[in-house]
């Protein structure tokens, strides 16, 4: 009787064993599995990155070509229009003279 419980007690200590090792070996395969998704979600976040860093230099680049064209366009305008800027600058300026006066003029007697 005591030999049998010795042979049981043994073979459970060999299934102990097993279990702990087939445990260890979970554990590493779920941790490798860990590390491959953290991986895995690096490389996409990093593509992603990637991409949106690239939109924004194309939206930086177009908007430096616009801002180019546009300049060109007023300066081309004015060029034409000398005349007709220079009256529109002076008027623009006289109206604002005439404003901060009021205000000033308004603010003093008040």
């Amino acid at each position: 009787m005591v030999e049998f419980e010795f042979k049981e007690l043994e073979a459970l200590k060999a299934d102990v064993d097993k279990l702990r090792s087939d445990l260890l070996d979970i554990t590493e395969k779920l941790t490798d599995i860990g590390k491959d998704g953290a991986w895995a979600a690096k490389e996409g976040l990093e593509r992603q990155a990637k991409e949106l860093k690239k939109r924004l230099r194309k939206i930086l680049k177009d908007t430096h070509k616009m801002r180019k064209k546009m300049g060109e366009t007023i300066q081309g305008q004015i060029e034409d229009r000398g005349l007709m800027s220079l009256i529109v600058a002076a008027g623009a300026g006289l109206l604002l003279g005439v404003l901060v006066t009021w205000i000033i003029k308004d603010r003093d007697s008040g």
